[in-house]
């Protein structure tokens, strides 16, 4: 009733603040495995938009990364928006090792008898079933034997303990470090035992056969001119000395 005594006139000056939502930002996360070229990840989702809006609003905002090795690359997400205060969780990208099934073509000496099992490997021609296309691998450690030690031909060799090596190793995990090959084991030759105080080991033969030719040592006394001369011999771990004078103190 007492209005009418009143006049109202409009305010001037007022303000309000319209204070920016919260949102959290996860950038996306993938796992691949290594094939030999550059792969990528991108994109993140987002909580806490209001009113319907999709991450389509969030236009200043970006997550990449990119990686061609095996391992784990971070995918960071980064930006700012006018209407949400962003939190960022990181996702990644994470690349594993391409397997590599079997190691082939690795050979094998042959030898002759000697009574071990060991085999001498040869692994420069090795190939990998699995490497991609100019990828480098070799092959870092290989154990050979011989299935028995017994005189025979085209004898299975087993192959043991094999690891990768190269620029491009780490990229690979071997799932099958053992392989064979075939190699012979030959019967040593016999010869005529021209010293029958001599026991015609197996490992005497052997020496005999493939011995080096001796190095004939100087052995000088203490006549400036006079310079005899012996050979030496090892037989069994022993040594036959033949032209030697006795030094005393020597053995």
């Amino acid at each position: 009733g007492l209005a009418s005594n009143y006049t109202v006139s409009n305010p001037t000056g007022l303000t309000a603040d319209i204070g920016k939502a919260n949102a959290v930002v996860t950038a996306n996360s993938k796992t691949s495995t290594y094939n030999g070229v550059e792969q990528s990840v991108s994109g993140f989702t987002a909580t806490g938009l209001v009113h319907g809006e999709t991450i389509a609003e969030l236009d200043d905002l970006s997550a990449t990364a990119r990686g061609k090795n095996a391992g784990s690359y971070i995918n960071s997400a980064s930006g700012t928006d006018n209407n949400y205060a962003l939190s960022f969780v990181d996702g990644s990208l994470d690349i594993y090792q391409a397997k590599i099934r079997q190691v082939n073509g690795i050979t094998a000496n042959s030898r002759l008898f000697d009574n071990t099992t060991q085999a001498t490997l040869n692994t420069g021609s090795a190939t990998f079933d699995g490497v991609f296309s100019g990828d480098q691998l070799n092959v870092g450690t290989a154990i050979g034997q011989f299935e028995d030690s017994q005189v025979g031909s085209n004898k299975t060799v087993n192959i043991t303990g094999l690891s990768l090596s190269d620029v491009d190793a780490a990229n690979y995990e071997l799932t099958n470090t053992t392989a064979t090959t075939r190699a012979d084991i030959s019967a040593l030759t016999p010869i005529p035992n021209s010293t029958p105080s001599i026991l015609l080991t197996a490992d005497y033969v052997q020496a005999i056969q493939f011995k080096r030719e001796p190095q004939i040592p100087t052995i000088k006394t203490n006549t400036a001119d006079s310079a005899p001369i012996s050979l030496v011999e090892v037989i069994n771990g022993g040594v036959n000395v033949t032209g030697l004078n006795t030094l005393t103190g020597v053995r």
